[in-house]
């Protein structure tokens, strides 16, 4: 008898020893045993004997659960057109065999893929992705691992310096797919932001006659955050012109052959290249010839070759009285949130041989209310006495003032953004100049403002899950983050603990650290049922900010 309970006691030690190895818990399917013994005596004092009660058994059921290690990680690309590979180790933490299947999703809508990573170096090999994508891990035991890479395909586009994107990692229990892990995977993107259109070509003489000399005007900036390498500008003299001479800013003019050619190098961030040719009008030209002059621009981005074209600009040759119109917005494309003001500032230009009444109209994708001003003192920069334009003439438009032969007008569209619950939605505004002398003589310029919305999301838990008795330590925990392009203030959690349970003070934690009652933006309070109130002030909520926040009650 006695050596049997020694045996007992330490199968007792020993399965206390045995859970701590197991960061998963007690392996499913183990039988738990116990029971009770009472000694007694006679009033005498002598031992008489010793009872036992029955064994009492418990079999541990199986636990569906993963870990994603790490939960969230960042990277930032030096192109567009490129892969972004994130390593990640998925971790059964149940307590019991299973699979988890893996998923992804990009908030841009990129192409995401998950490869299985074979040798375990967090780089992605031919070889691996030759083996194709997985949608699911391999068996696993408790606290086996399993290593994939998550790859996030950054399109191809000249535009897409400091987008950001956010991939989600699902990784679901198959034992219990109610049970679900995600990781977060940011990708920035940098590269260089050229745009050949804006400003683009201008002419300073767009009605010569047989025999004068024509200055095309070529100018771009790289608005983008990486060096634009080995740029080359190309330009092909149309037909009925003869070159005489080119100039640059930067670099060198290459060639007068025919395209004319410049080799720039390399244009950093915020550098300007400004390049010029003049032709001459050839004396056979016809009059009320339209020639025109396009620029070619191509350069790379670390291995990436992009070939872009310039608008055209034209002329028309003769000397024969014609009306003309160009429009030039200052810039194509802003990013704004909700309640902010969108604002443009466009070139209305005279480009014909008459003065000229302009009338202007606008079309918006959304419908959004936009409104015209003119800048009446001409200072560049929206004013409260700046008057709004209107419609004079009960045409479709609104009407400029009179312009003269070649000269500018400065007008503003302002709109004030609506509330939109979808991010990254795009509004694009065309503005048209039309020529009042002559209607089929109008221009347009196309902006596009696209509109940064908050995407906030919260999860609650608790454990243990499932029925509990009276006295047990519940632990909740609320999940929050922010996958939109716009930051929120004044993010505060609240929470009212259960008639049925009480507070365990100080129990609060925030984003795994331990925070005080009512300090560091916790407070702790009771409402009119007497029950606790836990409000936690987080601020401001960034874009791609996420955190937790966790606390403690006791059931009554």
């Amino acid at each position: 008898m006695k050596r049997r309970w020694q045996k007992y006691l330490l199968m007792i030690v020993l399965s206390g020893i045995l859970s701590e190895l197991y960061a998963a818990g007690t392996p499913a399917g183990t039988v738990i045993q116990s029971r009770s013994r009472v000694t007694y005596s006679s009033r005498s004092g002598s031992q008489i004997d010793t009872a036992y009660s029955a064994y009492v058994t418990i079999i541990v059921a199986q636990k569906g659960s993963f870990n994603i290690i790490p939960p969230a990680n960042f990277l930032t690309t030096t192109k567009d057109s490129t892969n972004a590979d994130y390593p990640v180790l998925v971790v059964n933490s149940g307590n019991g065999s299973d699979r988890g299947k893996l998923s992804s999703i990009s908030s841009k809508g990129w192409n995401t893929k998950i490869y299985f990573d074979a040798n375990s170096d967090g780089i992605l090999q031919a070889g691996e992705v030759a083996a194709g994508t997985i949608s699911q891990t391999a068996p696993l035991i408790s606290d086996a691992q399993y290593k994939v890479i998550v790859r996030v395909a950054v399109p191809r586009g000249e535009l897409l310096n400091g987008v950001k994107d956010t991939t989600v990692l699902i990784l679901k229990s198959n034992f219990d797919s109610s049970k679900i892990t995600t990781g977060s995977y940011v990708t920035t993107v940098r590269t260089s932001g050229i745009d050949p259109t804006n400003p683009g070509v201008t002419v300073d003489n767009p009605n010569p006659g047989a025999g004068q000399n024509v200055t095309f005007t070529f100018s771009f900036t790289n608005n983008g955050s990486v060096p634009a390498i080995g740029v080359t500008i190309s330009d092909i003299i149309a037909g009925g012109f003869t070159f005489i001479s080119a100039t640059t800013n930067a670099g060198s003019f290459n060639s007068s052959s025919n395209p004319i050619t410049w080799n720039i190098g390399t244009v950093s961030p915020g550098m300007t290249i400004t390049v010029s040719v003049t032709v001459q009008v050839n004396a056979n030209v016809s009059i009320n010839t339209i020639l025109g002059d396009q620029f070619v621009v191509q350069y790379s981005v670390d291995g990436n070759i992009y070939t872009l074209g310039s608008n055209t600009a034209t002329v028309t040759v003769g000397g024969v009285a014609s009306y003309g119109v160009d429009v030039t917005a200052m810039f194509n494309t802003s990013s704004k949130e909700p309640l902010d003001t969108a604002w443009y500032r466009y070139n209305i230009r005279n480009s014909g041989s008459f003065k000229d009444v302009i009338e202007l109209s606008s079309s918006s994708s959304l419908a959004l209310g936009w409104k015209l001003f003119k800048d009446g003192n001409n200072n560049g920069s929206w004013d409260l006495n700046d008057p709004m334009l209107t419609n004079t003439n009960g045409k479709a438009g609104v009407d400029v003032d009179s312009v003269a032969i070649g000269d500018s007008v400065r007008v503003f569209a302002m709109v004030s953004i609506p509330r939109v619950k979808t991010d990254q939605i795009r509004d694009s505004l065309q503005l048209t100049a039309t020529s009042s002398g002559d209607g089929t003589k109008s221009d347009i310029e196309w902006t596009v403002t696209t509109m940064n919305v908050e995407n906030v999301t919260i999860q609650k838990s608790v454990l243990p899950i499932g029925g509990q008795p009276a006295g047990t330590e519940m632990t909740y925990s609320i999940a929050y983050s922010n996958s939109g392009s716009a930051a929120v203030n004044n993010f505060s959690i609240v929470d009212t603990s259960p008639a049925e349970t009480n507070y365990i003070a100080n129990s609060v934690k925030v984003n795994g650290v331990s925070v005080p009652d009512n300090s560091g933006g916790v407070n702790i309070s009771q409402d009119a049922n007497n029950n606790t109130v836990i409000a936690v002030n987080v601020g401001t909520l960034a874009v791609s900010a996420n955190g937790s926040i966790e606390f403690k009650l006791k059931i009554k």
